[in-house]
């Protein structure tokens, strides 16, 4: 993580990358992108750069987070916290958010490690598991 071994994925047609989320299953990077309004993915290999969605939800994503075979992001002109089925390609508007949010993050005990990565009895007891 010192920038010694860092390697260029996009150099064209990207202005205001707002977030990025990783899929480590297929070693896929998706960012949003609020210039272009869109949601886009790259091999972390460098290839097959592509367009995931580009829909009329997407006025100004921001946040952006994979979980299983979603993507969720936040749209800053929405307010709103979107999920798209990439199997599918649906859209679900989840929630509405006054004022809007930015960040966001899906917690996946699969992506953690370490001791400490697995949720507590009290957690698993109280739902906090699995928020969808």
């Amino acid at each position: 993580m010192d920038g010694s071994h860092r390697q260029t994925f996009i150099s064209s047609n990207m202005l205001w990358p707002n977030g990025l989320t990783i899929d480590p299953s297929s070693s896929t990077l998706y960012w949003c992108d609020a210039y272009y309004d869109h949601i886009e993915k790259i091999f972390l290999n460098g290839t097959r750069r592509t367009v995931v969605y580009d829909g009329k939800e997407l006025n100004h994503p921001f946040g952006i987070s994979h979980y299983r075979n979603y993507i969720f992001w936040t749209d800053y002109m929405n307010a709103s916290i979107f999920r798209l089925d990439l199997l599918s390609g649906n859209v679900s508007l989840l929630r509405r958010e006054n004022p809007p949010l930015f960040g966001l993050q899906v917690y996946d005990p699969q992506k953690q490690k370490g001791k400490h990565s697995e949720p507590s009895q009290s957690d698993l007891q109280s739902g906090k598991r699995d928020l969808m």
